[in-house]
């Protein structure tokens, strides 16, 4: 579903939604909300116009998530949020969330690899154990245990990048599905701007990082 400042009405999921023009109350202040920071409604949140308190919700958990302060940079987090994406076989974020890494990044190499499979890149120990950690969680979770754990930390990760790694992994777990089932078709233009866009930066860290 797109939505434009004019009020054009694409369908580009496979459920009903609500149009601009018919939304009420806490929908219509999303959706006039979205189209003051892009200028558009994206197809993911036009999916969730059904129930825009869980929408609501939602966008305000991923920029926590995602945009909010953090033990894992904003580059580490997108790492993560493309494995994920990935590995779930979404491509509405496998592709909204490799071009913002490379906004970030400027690392094209990086990206290109990232999305086919990350354990083609030379990534430090710390970083490789969160992205097969990330995997792990969404691939067989009922496999983790304390020894998982343990591993992890001695890899260099603390308690909290555990703690945020799932989070990550857990949001994404839920947001591919919600995109998948839905049939939300990916962005047709400047999908770069897919993760400023739809929700904001206003929570964002300072500056953006880049792997070394």
């Amino acid at each position: 579903m797109l939505v434009t400042s004019e009020g054009i009405l694409n369908s580009m999921t496979w459920i009903k939604t609500v149009s601009l023009e018919r939304a009420t109350g806490r929908l219509k202040k999303e959706f006039e909300a979205a189209i003051g920071r892009a200028g558009r409604v994206f197809n993911i949140v036009s999916a969730q116009s059904l129930n825009p308190r869980v929408l609501h919700a939602s966008l305000n958990l991923y920029k926590t998530v995602m945009l909010g302060s953090s033990s894992l940079s904003r580059v580490e987090r997108e790492m993560i949020a493309v494995v994920v994406s990935k590995t779930a076989g979404c491509v509405y974020w496998t592709e909204a969330h490799g071009e913002y890494l490379r906004q970030l990044t400027h690392d094209d190499r990086l990206v290109r690899l990232i999305k086919i499979d990350y354990r083609m890149l030379l990534l430090e120990d710390r970083v490789r154990s969160m992205l097969d950690f990330a995997v792990q969680v969404t691939r067989e979770v009922h496999s983790i245990n304390r020894l998982t754990i343990e591993e992890l930390r001695a890899k260099g990760l603390s308690d909290e990048d555990i703690l945020n790694v799932v989070q990550v992994a857990g949001f994404f777990s839920y947001y591919t599905r919600l995109a998948d089932a839905l049939g939300v078709e990916p962005e047709p233009s400047a999908p770069a701007k897919v993760h400023q866009g739809w929700v904001g930066e206003d929570q964002a860290d300072p500056a953006p990082e880049k792997v070394e």
